[in-house]
């Protein structure tokens, strides 16, 4: 995944829906530094900004990432039944319970990777 590509096809949403980068930000709840950040390939976007923007424009996450459609079987391919279950419930949830259930997630991974370096109080 090469971030410059990742950050040019995301301007070219941004654009494309007519945002600048702070109404954009807004949309994505994230502030216009980090838009810019995204777009100048800086940093990744989280992976619910990058949701959040494939929703706005009504284009696959694959395609951000990799500029191309991933077919269905070969997302079934690379993704466990696990992580199918995820999406779907996910894609299936409103806007509040999706910022909730990636709270949970984010949460869940730092607490494990506290436990693991021997820093959890």
């Amino acid at each position: 995944m090469d971030k410059k590509n990742v950050g040019t096809r995301i301007r070219k949403i941004r654009v494309k829906l007519g945002y600048n980068q702070t109404e954009f930000g807004k949309l994505i709840d994230a502030s216009n530094a980090s838009v810019s950040a995204y777009e100048n390939g800086d940093s990744y976007a989280p992976i619910g900004t990058l949701i959040k923007i494939a929703q706005l424009a009504g284009v696959s996450i694959e395609w951000i990432i990799m500029g191309e459609e991933v077919s269905r079987e070969t997302l079934m391919k690379l993704l466990s039944e696990e992580e199918i279950r995820l999406l779907v419930a996910f894609n299936r949830a409103d806007p509040e319970d999706r910022k909730m259930i990636l709270r949970i997630a984010e949460a869940v991974v730092s607490s494990n990777a506290q436990e693991r370096n021997g820093t959890q109080y």
